[in-house]
């Protein structure tokens, strides 16, 4: 059978469908936390489609604080090598990143546009941009001023490494400390299905997923549920597998009473190179 997306739950409340709409009303967006601790609010990132339906490519829009050429560059390659594996296995292969800076003239919001191109597995600068002075990429800007802010992200922050030790169990062992760490409703669903499970366990091996395995982000899921509230539901991305065979793997993380628990687990190949 084709190894395509293996996915147990994802909880209709932590649904991805706002950041992938192509033309909502601006608001606060969602906060996302990349793995060298840069802080973004992430308004959409998913492709863009016209009012046909039919994609103009792929789009990632968020708020910023600076208009500086140099920090539009770093933060949109920090926001790309986050988000360009799923666009590159939604289909995309141009992409664009749009910084959008408020208090500009008369309130009104400014827009600056970063291009990318995908080629051979890579999004690169789309017109090229000169080589800057200094690095740009890799460098985290500094901790978010807004309390709100700074606090989401230290529960994106604690949900990720939750996340990263469910991993590690699970490349160990597919159920020794792997079922107590879920919620009820995922773990309920593994035992009404424990054959699926297996399935699932054996096309990881055959993916080689334990074999190398870097975070993409930590981002703030919407929730339906009145006893979640901002920032209790986090999705972790990770690129995952060897070097020819990429596979992007998500987990869900659910804040509980108890801690954080896993509500979700889903892993797809991305083009072979």
């Amino acid at each position: 059978m084709a190894l395509r997306l293996a996915l147990l739950l994802l909880l209709s409340a932590c649904s991805k469908d706002a950041a992938s709409s192509p033309g909502p009303p601006l608001g606060r967006g969602d906060a996302v936390v990349l793995p060298n601790g840069s802080v973004y609010r992430v308004l959409q990132a998913g492709p863009v489609l016209r009012g046909t339906g039919a994609s103009t490519g792929g789009g990632i829009m968020y708020w910023s604080d600076s208009a500086a050429p140099s920090r539009v560059s770093r933060d949109a390659q920090q926001l790309v090598a986050a988000f360009g594996p799923e666009l590159e296995l939604a289909g995309e292969k141009l992409l664009s990143v749009q910084a959008k800076i408020p208090g500009g003239l008369e309130g009104q919001t400014t827009t600056v546009t970063r291009g990318f191109r995908l080629e051979r597995g890579q999004w690169l600068p789309h017109p090229p941009e000169p080589v800057p002075a200094e690095p740009i990429a890799g460098e985290a800007p500094p901790a978010p001023s807004d309390p709100v802010l700074a606090n989401l992200a230290a529960r994106l922050t604690a949900a990720g490494s939750a996340a990263a030790r469910w991993l590690d169990h699970l490349d160990l062992d597919p159920v020794e400390g792997v079922v107590s760490r879920m919620n009820d409703e995922f773990r309920g669903q593994i035992k009404g299905a424990p054959e699926r499970w297996l399935q699932i366990t054996q096309q990881r091996r055959q993916l080689k997923l334990t074999e190398r395995r870097s975070e993409l982000y930590r981002m703030e899921t919407p929730s339906k549920s009145p006893k979640l509230g901002p920032g209790d539901t986090v999705l972790v991305q990770y690129q995952s597998g060897t070097a020819r065979r990429r596979v992007l793997e998500r987990v869900i993380m659910v804040k509980e009473p108890a801690g954080w628990r896993v509500g979700g687990y889903a892993f797809e190949p991305l083009p072979q190179l």
